[in-house]
């Protein structure tokens, strides 16, 4: 991986708590009880060659699908019974596949503005402006890798009637692919944020990932 890349990747990975996921594609009619599960092959998580996975691969397992979303309460609130359920019964040739539908539309709609701004300074100057720029550089440099991000202890200060600041403490695990020159990454910083408030809410103004320590190792 190159530093460029490198730099770019990090900051991308780092607002993943900042996304807004949709839990389905629009338009499609919702499963009955007794219906068969659709078959269809979707991007495999962290696949760098293209693979893709399908439900058809699991026949003749236990198989639950779980369709969930970052902003999803009652998606939270279920993971760790879901976590405990599959260790009790992984031995049963049981499985669990979560699928995430990414919304861009969603992202672009209910959390930036057309004057929103994403500093990265540890990409130079680097400054996105307005939610489809953002959201365009976000859809480049997502693949191939597989995040876990935590936001702790915001401190939010609400500035006007239409205006709020606000900073997170951030940490996150990044996850590549074997063999890489950086196949894993350990993050922890700040994000610092304005907010605005619109006719339909309050929206990401301008936000910064300020790092204050970078771990990197390489899996092999």
């Amino acid at each position: 991986m190159s530093a460029r890349t490198f730099a770019v990747t990090m900051g991308v990975l780092a607002v993943l708590g900042l996304l807004v996921y949709g839990v389905a594609s629009k338009g499609h009619g919702s499963l009955q009880a007794g219906d068969a599960a659709p078959v269809a092959d979707l991007p495999a998580l962290g696949s760098t060659s293209g693979a893709t996975g399908s439900i058809a691969d699991y026949k003749g397992k236990w198989v639950l699908m779980n369709v969930w979303a970052s902003w999803c309460d009652p998606c939270r609130d279920e993971a760790p019974e879901l976590e405990r359920f599959y260790r009790e019964h992984r031995s049963d040739n049981f499985e669990i596949l979560g699928v995430d539908t990414k919304d861009w539309d969603l992202l672009r709609r209910e959390v930036f503005c057309e004057q929103s701004r994403f500093d990265l300074p540890e990409y130079g100057d680097a400054s996105f402006v307005g939610g489809d720029a953002i959201v365009a550089f976000f859809i480049e440099s997502l693949t191939p890798w597989i995040t876990v991000h935590h936001g702790h202890m915001p401190i939010i200060e609400i500035t006007s009637d239409t205006t709020a600041k606000g900073i997170w403490a951030m940490e996150d695990r990044i996850y590549g692919s074997p063999g890489e020159d950086i196949s894993w990454i350990h993050g922890f910083g700040h994000y610092h944020e304005n907010y605005v408030r619109r006719e339909r809410g309050w929206r990401l103004g301008q936000f910064t990932l300020k790092r204050l320590r970078v771990e990197t190792g390489r899996i092999f």
